[in-house]
């Protein structure tokens, strides 16, 4: 074995050392967040599937089974549902395969939903979102001609269902619900024909893949074209009918998917209890958001500060103590480089306070009472000098 020596402190160490010593430091500390799939016994049955048909990606045998089985899940026709290689693609190729030009965005976002966006060369509005509950604010955009000639993606904030009723007069709707596959709205079929919901597969997700994005599409019309996107334009044979890219799911990602959709029980009832655990320790702190309080499953702790400063008091304290935080989307998209050129009409001032004064604590399934009861000690400590 070849062992690459580094200097440390003066002296040579094995490399194999000190990413040891690297992962120890990990292990001590309470993370952000800890992504957990099946375990190999779990998906083992599949991945032999997968040997024996010898079929890795096109749709296959396991696309198909993994579909069916999110049809009764999500309880949505098995044809206006469309399985992606991740929710940015996903996005975009909506955006794609929809007529409108001007697509509104929440300016406090995720980056890859506007970078899904931008990624279409269509324009996108940056818009503000509103104090109580994050979404974008719908109230400038309530014209009729808005409603029939603008695209919306509306991005349900941490896990939180989309809202569909909300939207339901305005004609082409992209819920980003990358979060939220654990909180499915009972109102899904009141979808209209040209909108979408987005739900992310990746790691950190409930019901992980991995890697992937389901799509529940209006109609069974919407959900064909986005599949045509996925697959380099093909309409049944190997010529591009349409513009197109490759953004289709694998049969591993399937097979992880689709595992995990038949494991849900048991993820879910994990969940619970971190969720649980968090909200109980937290009820009543001046710190406490709603997320704590939304229904379903999520896989985030959101706190939120009186302004910039404590908070970063907050996350220098956490860490100081072994605990890991993030600023889940620390500026507004109007802010960063990428999007420079796209400024708001209006200062988005509700996007900008939200940058500055939120932050994700821990969250993951195997979070301990414990550890909660450590997040929130530390936290206090710091709210009451």
């Amino acid at each position: 074995m070849r062992i690459n020596f580094s200097a440390v402190n003066g002296k040579f160490e094995p490399f194999y050392l000190r990413v040891r010593a690297s992962l120890c430091i990990f292990e001590c500390m309470i993370p952000v967040m800890l992504p957990r799939l099946p375990r190999y016994d779990d998906v083992a049955t599949l991945l032999r599937k997968m040997d024996e048909t010898q079929i890795y990606s096109n749709m296959g045998p396991i696309s198909i089974d993994f579909k069916n089985e999110l049809s009764k899940y999500l309880n949505v026709p098995i044809a206006n549902l469309c399985l992606l290689a991740n929710a940015t693609l996903a996005i975009q190729g909506l955006i794609e395969i929809s007529r409108p030009t001007d697509w509104v965005i929440p300016d406090w976002t995720f980056a890859a939903t506007g970078l899904a966006a931008i990624g279409t060369r269509k324009n996108i509005i940056l818009a503000d979102v509103n104090i109580d509950d994050w979404e974008l604010d719908i109230s400038s955009w309530q014209s009729p001609q808005n409603r029939i000639s603008k695209g919306f993606i509306p991005v349900a904030p941490f896990g939180k269902a989309p809202d569909i009723f909300k939207w339901k007069e305005f004609d082409f709707v992209i819920h980003d619900a990358a979060a939220s596959f654990g909180s499915p709205p009972s109102n899904i079929l009141d979808l209209n024909s040209t909108s979408a919901i987005v739900y992310s597969l990746h790691a950190t997700k409930v019901i992980p893949a991995g890697e992937g994005a389901v799509v529940v599409c209006g109609s069974e019309e919407m959900a064909a074209a986005l599949q045509r996107w996925s697959n380099f334009g093909f309409d049944g044979n190997r010529k591009s009918v349409t513009i197109g890219t490759n953004a289709k799911l694998s049969e591993i990602a399937c097979a992880y998917g689709l595992t995990s959709l038949r494991m849900r029980k048991i993820e879910i009832q994990e969940w619970e209890s971190a969720l649980g655990s968090a909200k109980a320790a937290s009820d009543g702190k001046v710190w406490q958001t709603f997320v704590s309080s939304l229904s379903g499953i999520r896989p985030y702790w959101i706190a939120q500060f009186p302004d910039v400063s404590t908070r970063n008091h907050v996350i220098s304290k956490l860490e100081s103590s072994g605990i890991q935080s993030r600023k889940w989307w620390p500026a507004p998209l109007s802010a960063m480089t990428a999007f420079e050129g796209y400024v708001p009409a209006v200062p988005n001032l509700i996007s900008l306070n939200l940058a500055d004064t939120t932050l994700g604590l821990p969250m993951f399934r195997d979070l301990e009472i414990t550890q909660v009861d450590k997040i929130v000690s530390v936290i206090d400590s710091v709210l009451t000098v």
